[in-house]
């Protein structure tokens, strides 16, 4: 049979669309390096000033026409500069980049030099565009204050914001964490008051207990009694919380004041500063640390699976209860048993043996909830938690779930807990409240190296769980696909993740004998079909063919 030059399967057809891909990428190179290069100050700006609207337009539009090659440019410090030089000289430009911010928010505001971009779209950009900025502020602002960069950038965002409403709500949000992101090694940056209760946590915490320590070091050194004895004087009958936290050396300050309060009515000119006061709280200290070594030892020890089934046969209630206080003393001891193969597989051992024992390990997992969810081996203590903990604090696990899921979603082993949770969670509520996540954003997470595989395990929860929820919830993702523009849906089936999630989509939709779905996907990619072979939609290509056959048959 002789092909035409009409056909879109002529070699003269792909000769030609090769060329174009080939000059494109070309352009792509050259341009990333007039943007990247620090000797290419002068050619910029000598370049967009002679630019007419049409041709700023094309330069946008090539800049953005990858979300991977745009992060790539604004991750650069020369490329952050010239892409802020570009925001704000016309709607139809901001439009683009508007688009290409959005799509990858989060990483953008918590990268070095991206994030300046982001800051000055929320200063030059319409009001329109500036409010969905905001609420994309807002939805992302306590994971954004918990890096390094973001917290820099939200803090920028606070100060700078010219819309009092969002302004407020972003103060809002921050204060009503306080204490959540005071315990956080950048959050804490971006609190600034405290009260008697947010005292106590802020002493007990991580990062927080420095900033307590330091404040009675130096109000001690520099001789200001008043300041010292005040802040002594509030934090004293906090004394027995901050024991076994991050805040027992401010324990073993208070504790040598207490003890030289009581030596000062037999001896007045007692140093509460003494050696043998000092000697003391360094002895607690050393036991305290010899016990904790030993306990994580056995925690995670290839040989001591032995050790530990007969240790905890023999234990009684307040045992394990001890034992339970220890392992979760420090957040950071703790992490490193539950990242541990076998500490992780012994802290399951331990989760559900009582209500008491569960509280601390509760406590934990909340405090390092993104931590342990996104971790190899600890992942499966949370998940674990979720089948045997009451249902109090099952729900809270779930309203963490919800909040993180995006960002769990495109770990790797944050995708894999994800996953078990879809499959096995047993309550109806908020198992449908993650499927509806995932279908809303089934289209960012498709292009994730990650989180298309959790996008892939809803399409596929039909086969093992067929229920009403799981049936729309797969629908969702379909429409999500449909909606798409043709070159957008030709991005995603080109591209080196997602065109598994639209291989899967039409898999699923055919074996389940979703007729509308899967025909209307077939007539949406069926033009695109010569643009998927030789890329990452070879395979969608094929089923595309496969159709094209049938229909000729059946005619």
């Amino acid at each position: 049979m002789v092909m035409s030059d009409n056909s879109p399967f002529s070699m003269s057809t792909m000769f030609n669309a090769l060329q174009q891909i080939h000059l494109s990428n070309t352009r792509l190179k050259r341009l990333f390096n007039l943007m990247t290069s620090c000797e290419g100050v002068a050619q910029f700006k000598d370049l967009i000033s002679t630019f007419d609207q049409s041709q700023l337009q094309m330069m946008a539009s090539l800049l953005t026409s990858d979300s991977d090659y745009f992060m790539e440019v604004v991750r650069n410090k020369y490329g952050s500069r010239r892409v802020q030089k570009l925001l704000g000289v016309s709607v139809d430009v901001d439009a683009l980049f508007y688009d290409a911010i959005l799509q990858r928010f989060f990483d953008i505001m918590t990268d070095k030099y991206a994030s300046y971009v982001a800051i000055r779209a929320v200063v030059v950009f319409d009001q329109v565009k500036k409010h969905v900025m905001y609420k994309h502020v807002l939805h992302y602002a306590l994971d954004i204050a918990r890096y390094q960069y973001g917290c820099v950038a939200l803090n920028e965002v606070i100060i700078d914001a010219d819309d009092p409403l969002y302004r407020n709500r972003l103060l809002d949000v921050v204060a009503r964490n306080a204490l959540f992101l005071s315990n956080d090694l950048w959050g804490n940056f971006v609190v600034q008051h405290c009260d008697r209760d947010r005292l106590m946590r802020l002493a007990r915490s991580e990062i927080g207990n420095f900033v307590v320590l330091k404040a009675l070091e130096v109000t001690q050194k520099m001789n200001r009694v008043d300041l010292f004895r005040d802040l002594v004087q509030k934090l004293m009958p906090l004394r027995h919380l901050l024991l076994r936290s991050h805040g027992s050396n401010i324990a073993n300050i208070l504790e040598s004041c207490s003890i030289a309060n009581s030596f000062c009515t037999m001896a007045p000119d007692n140093n509460p500063f003494s050696m043998s006061t000092m000697f003391n709280a360094l002895q607690q200290i050393h036991l305290s640390n010899t016990r904790l070594k030993r306990l994580f030892n056995l925690m995670t020890s290839c040989e001591g699976v032995g050790q530990f089934k007969d240790l905890i046969s023999t234990f009684d209630q307040s045992q394990l209860q001890m034992m339970a206080s220890l392992l979760t003393s420090d957040s950071d001891y703790f992490m490193e048993v539950v990242s541990n193969k076998y500490g992780s597989r012994r802290v399951q051992k331990l989760l559900g043996i009582s209500d008491d024992v569960d509280a601390f390990f509760y406590g934990a997992i909340l405090q390092r909830f993104f931590d342990i969810m996104t971790d190899k081996y600890a992942s499966y203590v949370a998940i674990r938690a979720t089948v045997v903990f009451d249902q109090v604090k099952k729900h809270v696990m779930y309203k963490y779930l919800l909040h993180y899921a995006l960002d769990i979603a495109r770990i790797q082993y944050g995708c894999i807990a994800l996953n078990e949770v879809l499959t096995d969670a047993d309550d109806p509520l908020y198992r449908n409240r993650l499927l509806d996540v995932v279908a809303r954003d089934a289209l960012f997470l498709s292009n994730d190296l990650w989180g298309n595989f959790v996008v892939q395990h809803v399409l596929k929860l039909y086969d093992l769980r067929c229920t009403y929820r799981v049936a729309v919830s797969m629908g969702m993702v379909v429409v999500e696909l449909l909606k798409c523009d043709g070159d957008r849906l030709m991005r995603l089936a080109r591209s080196e993740f997602g065109n598994f999630v639209v291989l899967t989509a039409l898999r699923v939709t055919q074996e389940m004998n979703r007729v509308d779905l899967f025909r209307d996907l077939v007539q949406k990619l069926m033009p695109l079909r010569h643009l998927l072979l030789r890329s990452h939609g070879n395979k969608i290509a094929n089923v595309l063919e496969t159709c094209s056959i049938a229909t000729r048959y059946s005619n």
